[in-house]
């Protein structure tokens, strides 16, 4: 199932960047076309789909507001590499986010996402589901290159409520607050 995820969304990237260069073709050879106030976007963590995960966002801009909407799978990335008796992987989730852009490509944002995550113990591999509601703010830019084509590192806190779950017998506390960078390849239409 996972795989498939990973080929649709690739599909779908594929096709919209398809849409959007006969579209503006057309668009250019028209007259009467006229510009849209609206500014769309698709964006991913692409480094997911190198740890049999995915990710992909969709958004769009008006004027210095931009609002965006994704979903991923975090694969096997270890969000706790330094611990020695827990790996803790992004699951599945989705999210709702709202920004600001405050001068040029920088903007700031707050985000809610719903998401889990699966922690393994090391040794014995027992693992526990923790879903989270996660939010907060983050920060960004967005560093164009090919002409629409974009990098954007961003970093952003994660905000949650503290849980506690048993792993093979063992405590587990999953923290309230993680700080995440991360970086993104987008395109603007």
């Amino acid at each position: 199932m996972k795989h498939q995820l990973q080929r649709i969304s690739i599909n779908i990237v594929l096709l919209i960047g398809l849409i959007h260069l006969f579209a503006s073709t057309a668009s250019a050879t028209s007259p009467e076309s006229a510009q849209s106030p609206f500014i769309y976007e698709i964006e991913s963590l692409f480094p997911m789909y190198f740890m049999d995960g995915y990710h992909i966002a969709a958004g769009v801009r008006w004027k210095d507001i931009r609002v965006r909407a994704s979903c991923i799978d975090g694969g096997y990335y270890d969000y706790e590499p330094n611990n020695q008796r827990f790996e803790r992987n992004l699951g599945t989730g989705c999210g709702l986010f709202l920004g600001y852009y405050l001068w040029k490509n920088l903007h700031a944002y707050v985000y809610v996402e719903a998401q889990n995550y699966i922690v393994h113990d090391r040794d014995t591999r027992a693992s526990e589901r923790f879903d989270v509601i996660d939010i907060g703010p983050g920060l960004g830019y967005q560093y164009f290159f090919f002409s629409n084509v974009y990098l954007q590192p961003a970093i952003h806190l994660y905000w949650r409520k503290k849980q506690e779950k048993y792993v093979a017998g063992i405590k587990y506390t999953l923290r309230n607050i993680d700080v995440s960078p991360t970086v993104r390849v987008g395109y603007r239409f």
